[in-house]
């Protein structure tokens, strides 16, 4: 497992992703990869670690996809959302290692963070929204991430995706 100087350069290639066109976007994706960074290099604790991990998920929908199935620390999401239809989406990070999530029902007991992401401006168009936990949320049996329709509409093929910061 890497430690932190390993993974940084892991979130530096995010960047390539965004256009520089669009100088919102790219600078809040920057913002978020200088938060990850200066989360891991906070503490002596998590500075010598050896065991983060940094991985995306490119096609998040109602169905859960899971990202590990063992006891882990959760740090960090970026998320992206490329659809700009009248519906917003509900994202969800559940500490389970499977889960489904309908964005009409009441929320499990093991889903710890549920945010709505709004439409983005242009369909097509990335936006990107990022969550730092700065104390790291423990998971006692995995991580799964979901996302669903308010209305409980799926979202469409690649329309979410995420990258997620952790240890293990």
């Amino acid at each position: 497992m890497p430690a932190p100087h390993a993974i940084m350069s892991q979130l530096d290639s995010l960047l390539s992703i965004v256009p520089s066109a669009n100088s919102i976007q790219n600078q809040a994706v920057s913002e978020w990869i200088k938060a990850c960074k200066k989360l891991m290099l906070s503490t002596s604790t998590l500075r010598s670690a050896t065991d983060w991990t940094f991985v995306a998920q490119n096609d998040v929908d109602q169905t859960g996809d899971n990202l590990f199935t063992a006891v882990g620390t959760f740090y960090a999401v970026l998320v992206s959302t490329n659809s700009a239809d009248a519906e917003e989406d509900f994202f969800a990070l559940t500490d389970a290692g499977s889960n489904t999530f309908d964005g009409t029902a009441a929320l499990d007991n093991t889903d710890f963070l549920v945010f709505n992401l709004d439409a983005a401006a242009t369909d097509g168009t990335e936006e990107y929204h990022g969550v730092i936990w700065e104390n790291g949320k423990a998971l006692a049996t995995g991580l799964t991430v979901a996302a669903d329709g308010q209305d409980g509409t799926d979202p469409a093929l690649d329309d979410i995706r995420c990258w997620v910061l952790y240890r293990s």
